[in-house]
C-alpha cells in the first residue's frame, strides 16, 4: 500500500537525477588537461548546468517526500547498513583485484564511512536528519505569513549572500549540511503548498528556463575570459554552484515538471524498483576505490571526438555504468534478504530503538 502512495513522477526524477550525477562524474574524471579550452570543453561548460541541478533536486525530494510520510528510525539504520556494506565490500573487492588502487587509509576508512565522510552527501544528509523532524513539525504548524518570511530568509542567507560574497555562512558552495537543510525546508514548503505552486507553474517554468540559459551563457563567457587571462580562475562556477540562486530556481522548475508526471500501472511497476536503487548507484560509483579503478581517466578517448559524438559516447558510457550499478544493487538486495538483514535491523531497534528515536526525534511521531 505504501508503494501506491508514491509520486511516480518524483520517482522518475530520482532516476534521472542520479543518471545526471553519474554523467557529471564520468565527464569530470575524464576531461583532458589543456591550457586552452577545446570545443568539447566549451560545450561541456555550457551544458553542465543542465546536469548540475541533480544534487539540489535530491534534497528537494527529501523534504517533499518526508512531509507526506512518516519518519522512521528503521529507515535510517537500514540505510547506514547499505552504506557500510558498499563501503567495505567494494573497497576490499577492488583491493583484492588490484592492490595499488587502494591505499591503507582507504581500507581503514572503509569501515567508518560516516565518520570519515567517504560520501559527502550521505554525511551531510545524516546531519540534516538530526533536525528533519523538528523542521517538519514547524512547517506543519506554521502560518502562511510565517512561511513566506522564513522562506525569503532562507533564500537570501543561503543563496544570495554567498553568491555575492563569502560571509562565513558555511554553505561551502553547497557541499554542506546547511545547504541540504535549506533545500529540505524548501521541499517541505513545496509539499505543503503543492496546489498553489502548481497554479503558478507557468511562471516557475519560465523562470527556471531563463535561469538555466543565464547560467550556461555566463559560465561559457567566464570560461572564455579565463582562457584569455582577462579574469581570475576563481570566477569559474560562480553561477553554477549548488547554492546558486539560479540553479535553485531551475531545480525547482524541474522538480515541478516531474511532480505532475503520471504513469500507467505497468510503467509504475518498473519505475519504483529502479528508483529504489538510486542511492546505491551513488554509493557504488562514488566509492573512492571503484572510481579510481573503473572511472577516472578510463574514457579520455571521448575527448578526441566531435562535440556531438563526444556527448553521445558520454551519455552511453554513463548509461552502461548506471545499469551496472543497478544490477549490483539487485545482488545486494538478494544478499540482504537471504542473510535476514531486515530481521537484524528489527532486533537492533528492539534494543536501541527508543534511544535512536530520541536522537532523530522520531519517537513521538511513531507513537501516534
Amino acid at each position: 500500500m505504501k508503494a501506491e502512495k508514491r509520486n511516480a513522477g518524483i520517482e522518475l526524477l530520482k532516476i534521472c537525477s542520479m543518471y545526471m550525477i553519474v554523467t557529471m562524474h564520468v565527464m569530470g574524471a575524464n576531461q583532458a588537461d589543456a591550457i586552452h579550452l577545446t570545443r568539447n570543453e566549451l560545450w561541456y561548460i555550457a551544458l553542465h548546468p543542465v546536469f548540475n541541478c541533480a544534487v539540489d533536486v535530491f534534497a528537494l525530494i527529501s523534504g517533499y517526500v518526508q512531509y507526506k510520510s512518516q519518519n522512521k528510525v528503521k529507515s535510517v539504520l537500514y540505510r547506514y547498513g547499505v552504506v557500510w556494506f558498499y563501503s567495505v565490500v567494494i573497497t576490499f573487492g577492488v583491493w583484492f583485484y588490484e592492490h595499488e588502487a587502494v591505499t591503507v587509509s582507504d581500507r581503514i576508512y572503509a569501515f567508518f564511512p560516516l565518520l570519515s565522510a567517504r560520501y559527502w552527501y550521505y554525511t551531510a544528509y545524516m546531519g540534516m536528519s538530526l533536525f528533519a523532524s523538528y523542521l517538519k513539525r514547524f512547517v506543519s504548524g506554521s502560518s502562511k505569513n510565517e512561511d513566506k518570511i522564513l522562506l525569503c530568509k532562507i533564500i537570501v542567507v543561503s543563496t544570495i549572500l554567498p553568491f555575492l560574497k563569502d560571509y562565513g555562512i558555511g554553505m561551502k558552495d553547497g557541499f554542506s549540511m546547511w545547504w541540504l537543510l535549506c533545500l529540505y525546508m524548501i521541499g517541505l514548503y513545496l509539499a505543503k503548498y503543492e496546489k498553489e505552486v502548481i497554479r503558478r507553474k507557468a511562471v516557475i517554468y519560465i523562470g527556471g528556463g531563463i535561469s538555466l540559459v543565464l547560467i550556461s551563457v555566463t559560465e561559457l563567457l567566464i570560461g572564455l575570459l579565463v582562457q584569455h587571462a582577462l579574469i581570475s580562475e576563481n570566477y569559474r562556477g560562480l553561477f553554477d554552484k549548488y547554492n546558486s540562486p539560479f540553479l535553485l530556481f531551475y531545480s525547482i522548475a524541474l522538480f515541478l515538471l516531474f511532480m505532475q508526471i503520471t504513469f500507467c500501472a505497468r510503467t509504475y511497476r518498473v519505475v519504483i524498483p529502479l528508483a529504489s536503487s538510486t542511492f546505491s548507484v551513488y554509493l557504488i560509483h562514488t566509492n573512492t576505490a571503484f572510481h579510481k579503478l573503473f572511472i577516472a581517466d578510463r574514457f579520455t578517448f571521448i575527448n578526441d571526438r566531435e562535440p556531438a559524438g563526444m556527448f553521445a559516447m558520454l551519455l552511453l558510457i554513463s548509461f552502461i555504468l548506471y545499469i551496472a550499478c543497478t544490477f549490483l544493487d539487485l545482488i545486494r538486495k538478494k544478499v540482504f534478504a537471504l542473510s535476514g538483514y531486515d530481521f537484524l535491523v528489527e532486533r537492533v531497534l528492539n534494543v536501541t530503538g527508543t534511544i535512536g528515536a530520541k536522537v532523530f526525534d522520531y519517537y513521538d511521531l511513531e507513537r501516534k
